[in-house]
């Protein structure tokens, strides 16, 4: 597996002005060193919303991104205990624990990482899946009874019964 390396600044110019002068993404990735998916992505992510790229618009997009997933986001000793108290104190969904950190400054995981704690806990013999509003569906075998599952028709008639008019296909709905 080869190492994954950001697109430095120098590489956005050059892609801008490739990009600009219609040079097809397969040229693009060949004069850069780069993979042809690696442009198509960097093109995706950090395009203008009108669809024009440009380079020192693109940095900016990445250096904010570097800043806002640079925060550690550890599950702590001091997280695991704010959400058990939410959870089975307040009764809270792992989305509104989300939320209430969010508005507080509190740095938080995401609500999918609560639900997994919950579940590892569950694993674990923990009770914290007993106070989650909605428990995990359980799968039911369709075995055994088949009442409703098959329609009777009364007083049918066979198909090598019907009329012959029918075979001639002559009307409407023959």
């Amino acid at each position: 597996m080869k190492n994954y390396t950001h697109i430095s600044s120098s590489q956005r110019i050059e892609l801008s002005t490739l990009h600009r002068n219609g040079y097809s993404v397969s040229n693009i990735s060949k004069q850069l060193g780069l993979h042809r998916s690696t442009i198509y992505r960097e093109l995706k992510r950090n395009s203008r919303p009108r669809g024009s790229y440009d380079a020192y618009y693109a940095n900016n997009l990445s250096e904010i991104r570097k800043e806002r997933f640079a925060k550690n986001r550890k599950f702590t000793s001091q997280l695991i205990s704010l959400i058990k108290e939410k959870l089975e104190k307040e009764e809270w969904s792992p989305e509104q624990i989300k939320d209430y950190c969010n508005k507080n400054n509190i740095p938080m995981i995401s609500h999918e990482r609560i639900y997994q704690y919950v579940y590892e806990d569950k694993t674990n013999g923990g009770n914290l899946f007993k106070h989650l509003r909605t428990g995990k569906k359980k799968y039911k075998k369709r075995y055994g009874n088949h009442k409703g599952r098959k329609v009777i028709i009364k007083n049918k008639i066979s198909v090598d019964e019907r009329p012959e008019v029918i075979n001639n296909k002559e009307r409407y709905g023959d």
